[in-house]
Formats: C-alpha cells, sequence, structure tokens
C-alpha cells in the first residue's frame, strides 16, 4: 500500500494557539480533544500533530486517512486570520495542494486531477480546474511565480512529454523531481515552509492533540476530492 497522509501548514509561529484553534474546531462538531503532553504512540492514529517548521510556520499532521483536509484547513485559516497550505498525498500516486487565506479558498492544484476517471472530456475539465495559479500563490506567499510555476504541472502525461516532466527537477538544488509526490517538499520550501522531518531539532516542542470518541471521523470530509 503507497503513502497517505494529510497535512496543513499554518503561518503562526507558535504551535500553541494552533493546537487550540484545532480543538476548537474539533469542539464546533462536537468531538472531544485536548492538548497531551506525551508523544505519541507506535502506530497511534486518531490525533493532530503540530509541529514547528520554522519561518513562522506551524505543520499539523494528521492521521492517516484524515479525509476533512479541505473543511478543517478552511476553518483554521478562519479563525486564525491567516494563510494555511494544505497538501494530501493519495496512494503515493499524486498529490493535492489548497491555498486557503483568512478562510477563503483562493486556489488548488492536485498532480494528477484525471487519476479517478477515463472520460476524456472530463479529463479536460478536471485539468483546468485543479491546474493551480502560479501568479495567486506567488502573490499569497511574497515570491515570483517563476519560481514555483515549475511544480504545479501534471506530470502523467501520457508519452515522452510525460515521462520528462517526471524526471525533470525544477531547481537544481530540489531533492526530488516532479514525478515523485515528496517534490511537495521543494515546492513548500520555495514557500518559506520547512517541512519537519523526522529527526530534525525544532525551534519549539511540538504539541499532540488527540481526540476523543469518534475523533476526526466525525469531523466535516471532503476538499480534495475532484469535483467540478
Amino acid at each position: 500500500m503507497g503513502v497517505f497522509m494529510s497535512m496543513t501548514a499554518v503561518r503562526l509561529a507558535d504551535p500553541a494557539p494552533v493546537a487550540d484553534a484545532v480543538i476548537g474546531y474539533a469542539s464546533a462538531h462536537g468531538i472531544a480533544a485536548a492538548v497531551d503532553h506525551e508523544p505519541p504512540g507506535t502506530g497511534e492514529r486518531d490525533i493532530a500533530q503540530v509541529t514547528p517548521a520554522g519561518n513562522g510556520w506551524n505543520v499539523i499532521f494528521w492521521s492517516k486517512y484524515f479525509v476533512g483536509l479541505g473543511p478543517a484547513s478552511r476553518w483554521l485559516s478562519g479563525d486564525l486570520d491567516t494563510l494555511t497550505s494544505a497538501v494530501d498525498i493519495y496512494d503515493g500516486d499524486l498529490w493535492n495542494h489548497l491555498l486557503f487565506q483568512h478562510g477563503e479558498l483562493v486556489d488548488r492544484f492536485s498532480s494528477c486531477p484525471d487519476y479517478f476517471t477515463t472520460d476524456r472530456n472530463e479529463k479536460a475539465q478536471l485539468r483546468r480546474a485543479w491546474a493551480g495559479s502560479p501568479d495567486t500563490v506567488g502573490e499569497a506567499f511574497g515570491v515570483e511565480p517563476a519560481m514555483i510555476a515549475g511544480y504545479l504541472l501534471h506530470p502523467y502525461s501520457s508519452g515522452l512529454f510525460g515521462r520528462a516532466l517526471r524526471n525533470r527537477r525544477i531547481h537544481p538544488d530540489d531533492k526530488f523531481e516532479l514525478g515523485n509526490v515528496w517534490v511537495f517538499v521543494d515546492f513548500w520550501r520555495r514557500l518559506g515552509i520547512d517541512y519537519p522531518e523526522p529527526g530534525t531539532v525544532l525551534a519549539a516542542p511540538e504539541v499532540v492533540v488527540r481526540f476523543d470518541g469518534e475523533g476526526s471521523k466525525a469531523m466535516p470530509s471532503g476538499g480534495t476530492e475532484f469535483s467540478l
């Protein structure tokens, strides 16, 4: 089985209010949650880990099969009045990006938006709907669109062009090729978000939020489904 991950980068330097906002979001949907200073156990699933990512950012690592990335990231952006950059990886085959500013969705991108359809017309529509806008993202983050435009391409086109894209590094110092779902780490780095790899020395302690009862399964779903 491939990799499944859901993450929300929040432009706020202190992890404590981010964790409080996660608890507030859970509470708004009738879910009890609290900060727990015990580190997560091996294989523990229903938690949210708020991890400092430097440069005034924190990254929330949601539970493995969390399906509410869009609604949660939108709510956090509005509640904290800031920017949230949400990324999910589906089965190691593709990655998606949702950008929220002050509670509003301003951009969305998928590396393979037509993953679940074989209909030619629908494929074309989904590629347009999930194309991503370097200008919009660049303006939100204060970076030149040309620095990030290469990441917002669909590298799974058929033929030689698709293979060339998959094997390409957007910048010489990137860690990953465009066809690797982990290329979002390079994309985030260009935006000023340092992906907190395991073993990284953090600027502040990580904060763990544990959910009770139905937990994150009871939160609203949606956001990264390929709707038109």
